[in-house]
């Protein structure tokens, strides 16, 4: 919603006498309204008061932070305000607030390392043209195309906000250059190459986490995020539900400061990332070792040990590192007379496997969890002129449940 739509909506409510709260269903209720993170005016009504005072006071309440966060985001500019000083504000106001913390650190590296040095202090927002962000593009592409179409898509949503607000009438970045990202080569294993990889990851502390990634197709952050209750020993299933990311956390939100990492509890990627595989015996003997070692690092630390029910994880409980995995999967490599390789490089020889084997496209993107099966398409469509073939090395045990052809 733009600028102007939101002062209307705040000028019509104080024109009109409401009836802030409400009696339903034995209940006290109020009407709440906020900004979502597109500027857009969400309206809602929260129950639960005892009394109907409890539910005024409520409502002004949540119109108090309502004005608050109107009056933070509607900034008064005029044409003289340069376009750093837009950036500023619009990043410190309207963008950190409303998306993820991963997010903003991209945009602090983005905008202090990138598009800042490139940017006169004098220019005026109302006076940056496509040739002017074509000029700061090209020098951000120095560092390549990918840098500069990942700078080229911050101002992208900078400008987009300035129209929302009406701050800009017309948005000068909509004609300036493209950039194409750069798509890293597949980088797949053989069959040789997988008997190689395995005959010395049997050694590693890292052995199950290997196998989730080849025979399971897991990302990273699905394989640090499982735990013991989603395996089903029983029937031999695993339930996917949930990943750990790693976001940067700034003290006091001081976005100056060199942030630290923090593991975090997320839903899988996509919604179809929430699934349930079944697992090869090799993999739920594994899984059994693992729950052994775990009971004995608890006995051992008592409550010194952080019980998060994690299948991966250190031995005081708590989750590795982002980098982790992959530092383990180099040193293994390396050892093993191998090219260097990550996590994805594991899910990407998995899914070769399983359709070079004769697994249907949907089965394979069922498995993979990915969002539907034209993303699976774009990415190993072309995979049978580039592999030296494999032969077949994985069976029906690895079809999740209740995956149609």
């Amino acid at each position: 919603m733009s600028g102007k739509k939101i002062k209307q909506a705040v000028s019509q409510q104080k024109s009109q006498k409401h009836q802030v709260a409400f009696e339903e269903r034995g209940s006290w209720y109020c009407r709440f309204k906020k900004i979502d993170e597109y500027g857009n005016i969400k309206y809602g009504k929260k129950g639960g008061f005892k009394t109907q005072e409890d539910a005024e006071n409520a409502y002004w309440s949540y119109q108090n932070a309502f004005q608050a966060q109107y009056n933070k985001i509607n900034f008064v500019i005029d044409d003289n305000i340069s376009f750093k000083k837009y950036l500023d504000y619009w990043f410190e106001n309207i963008y950190a607030p409303r998306v993820k913390k991963t997010s903003v650190s991209i945009a602090i590296h983005a905008l202090n390392h990138l598009i800042y040095p490139n940017v006169d202090d004098n220019t005026k927002l109302c006076n940056v043209t496509v040739l002017y962000l074509d000029d700061i593009l090209e020098k951000c592409a120095k560092k390549g195309d990918s840098v500069a179409e990942e700078c080229r898509s911050i101002l992208s949503i900078a400008f987009s906000d300035a129209i929302s607000f009406d701050y800009l009438k017309t948005n000068p970045l909509l004609l300036a250059k493209r950039y194409t990202r750069e798509k890293k080569p597949f980088i797949i294993f053989h069959k040789e190459e997988i008997k190689q990889l395995l005959e010395e990851a049997v050694y590693s502390e890292w052995y199950l986490e290997i196998l989730l990634g080849l025979f399971c197709g897991l990302r990273k952050g699905e394989i640090y995020g499982l735990k013991f209750s989603d395996f089903d020993e029983d029937n031999c299933t695993l339930k996917i539900q949930r990943q750990i990311v790693w976001e940067p956390h700034y003290p006091n939100d001081d976005y100056t400061q060199k942030p630290t990492q923090i593991a975090v509890e997320r839903a899988p990627k996509t919604d179809a990332g929430t699934r349930k595989i079944r697992l090869h015996h090799v993999i739920v003997e594994e899984i059994k070792i693992r729950k052994r070692r775990i009971i004995s690092d608890k006995e051992k630390l008592k409550e010194r040990y952080s019980d998060s029910d994690y299948i991966c994880c250190r031995h005081d409980g708590t989750p590795y590192r982002s980098a982790r995995f992959n530092n383990v999967l180099e040193d293994i490599c390396y050892k093993a007379g191998l090219p260097r390789i990550t996590v994805h490089t594991l899910r990407h020889t998995f899914a070769t496997i399983a359709l070079e084997s004769g697994l249907t496209l949907s089965k394979v993107s069922a498995m993979l969890g990915h969002s539907s099966i034209d993303t699976t398409f774009r990415l190993y469509c072309d995979i049978s002129d580039e592999l030296r073939y494999i032969t077949a090395y994985i069976n029906n045990e690895f079809v999740p449940e209740n995956s149609d052809d």
